[in-house]
């Protein structure tokens, strides 16, 4: 089984690995962030500490502000982006001098989403350019530049530090193909709203057709009329296809077509955890999971819900800037499996 862990565990006390950091959210508490995420980064002596977050959540955030924030010396800039949808992805970008730790994954920079929220995040290290994820590491540092670079004033000269003290940055080996990942027997591909492709696009270009026998996706907000679910069904035509969502927090398709609902079954997050409790299992997570006949299985994580707004569609532009990545192996146990989510055919 994954074991569940707080996020911030995996930065560690090592005071030698890392010096700077990017994060982005779309939201942040700031007086979590500076009691509780703060001390971890300084414990690790990470002194450069950027944070790329949604404009207007921002402007909100700040009005909000108790005059108790920005008691710990403001050591760390705020980087807004404004998007036509919003500024959603959530990965925390680490880099030393010859260290490097890529975390990716499903939660903000809360309480709820880095301590209680049911989420979900990958995470990769790196000691030399000659690793194994060190294409990924490219792919990601390639996706931050269009939002760094629309930085200001001193965030400009921090984030010349980082590419001056972590050189290693410069030299990552670019990635065209799927990511190999031979220890894990996992290929990775990290994927983005950015440049030409949707995420919906790149998961029609990397999942195959054939062969698939269930598609399962979690997620605790859909489209209400389920566009995205009704592309991905029509697309890939699956025997079998999941939904499970969060009934008393989320976003329901509760104006699914009346063909479109005999085709999916749906599922209650509560029902599907054996451990399940109301005040620590709130689902954010979102999972896109495509089991195959052949025991291959993909599955993608990351930031994007089960909507058009997200992930884009045949006919539709995505509208929120988001991120993950999708793993594919073969011949494992089943990635839901290993994470505890069970659905039983009595759930509905």
């Amino acid at each position: 089984m994954i074991e569940r862990l707080n996020i911030l565990e995996l930065i560690g006390k090592h005071r030698g690995k890392y010096h700077s950091c990017v994060l982005t959210c779309y939201s942040l508490d700031f007086s979590f962030f500076e009691e509780r995420v703060l001390p971890v980064l300084k414990t690790a002596n990470i002194k450069n500490i950027n944070v790329i977050t949604d404009g207007k959540f921002l402007e909100t955030a700040q009005e909000n502000t108790t005059g108790r924030e920005f008691r710990h010396n403001k050591t760390y800039n705020f980087q807004p982006i404004y998007a036509s949808g919003v500024f959603h992805p959530k990965i925390m970008l680490l880099t030393g001098v010859k260290h490097g730790l890529l975390i990716i994954g499903s939660g903000n920079i809360t309480s709820s989403g880095l301590n209680t929220n049911d989420e979900i995040w990958g995470a990769f290290h790196l000691d030399t350019i000659e690793n194994e994820n060190a294409p990924l590491f490219f792919d990601v540092w390639a996706y931050l530049q269009q939002f760094l670079n629309q930085a200001h004033g001193f965030i400009l000269q921090k984030i010349e530090w980082i590419r001056k003290y972590s050189p290693w940055l410069q030299e990552l080996p670019e990635n065209k193909i799927p990511i190999a990942v031979d220890s894990l027997n996992q290929k990775i591909s990290f994927v983005s709203n950015a440049g030409n492709q949707s995420i919906y696009e790149q998961i029609i270009r990397l999942v195959p057709k054939q062969k698939l026998k269930t598609i399962t996706v979690i997620s605790p907000y859909y489209d209400l009329k389920g566009e995205l679910l009704s592309e991905i069904y029509n697309h890939y035509k699956p025997t079998t296809f999941n939904c499970v969502l969060d009934a008393e927090f989320g976003l329901l398709p509760k104006e699914l077509s009346s063909n479109l609902k005999g085709l999916l079954t749906f599922y209650n997050w509560k029902d599907c955890k054996e451990d399940f409790n109301q005040h620590f299992n709130r689902l954010h997570a979102k999972i896109f999971h495509f089991q195959y006949e052949d025991e291959i299985e993909y599955m993608m994580l990351g930031s994007a819900n089960a909507t058009v707004a997200a992930m884009g569609s045949n006919t539709k532009r995505a509208t929120n800037i988001e991120a993950g990545f999708i793993i594919s192996r073969q011949k494992n146990n089943n990635l839901l499996t290993e994470l505890e989510s069970k659905i039983r055919k009595n759930d509905s």
